[in-house]
């Protein structure tokens, strides 16, 4: 098996999705799901059960890198080369824990596990299955959660605003 990884030579404009391992001809309409989170890395938009995350664009591509090479594990330096496309000095292997520390906090786990394995003295793997989404398809999935949300939402604000019946 092979981590997906474009020639370097060719880095210029498109050297984040170089770095993060995929190609990005793939990904013109394709987002994934995995677990409650939808990943348009078309937008560079991660949603966690239809809200938008927070996520800056090194921890986006280190999170893209290990969906597309799930479930295969990525290489430490893999990681490191893709974090260091967007620094000037050279990175510890320090700044990639908390970078992947500072993922797992923003997304979350699924099912009480972490999407993110540690693969000791190798690197990382995403440990949730992964399943790719047209774009209609994951655009659907997120407004219908946004829905759901907004729906829950406003019958708490009826609930709250109701008054108590004696």
């Amino acid at each position: 098996m092979e981590i997906h990884k474009n020639n370097e030579s060719l880095m210029s404009q498109t050297i984040t999705s170089q770095a993060a391992g995929y190609d990005s001809s793939c990904i013109t309409s394709v987002c994934y799901k995995t677990g409650n989170l939808i990943i348009d890395p078309e937008r560079c938009t991660i949603f966690r059960n239809g809200t938008p995350v927070a996520a800056g664009r090194v921890e986006f591509d280190m999170i893209l890198c290990l969906i597309v090479n799930a479930p295969r594990t990525c290489t430490r330096q893999l990681l490191l080369d893709i974090a260091g496309s967007y620094y000037s000095h050279i990175l510890k292997n320090n700044t990639l824990s908390k970078h992947i520390n500072r993922i797992r906090h923003k997304i979350g786990n699924f099912g009480g596990e972490s999407f993110i394995r540690t693969c000791h003295s190798v690197g990382y793997q995403w440990a949730v299955p992964v399943e790719k989404l047209g774009l209609p398809q994951a655009l659907a999935l997120v407004d219908a959660e946004l829905a759901n949300e907004h729906r829950g939402n406003l019958e708490n604000s009826k609930s709250m605003s109701s008054p108590a019946e004696d």
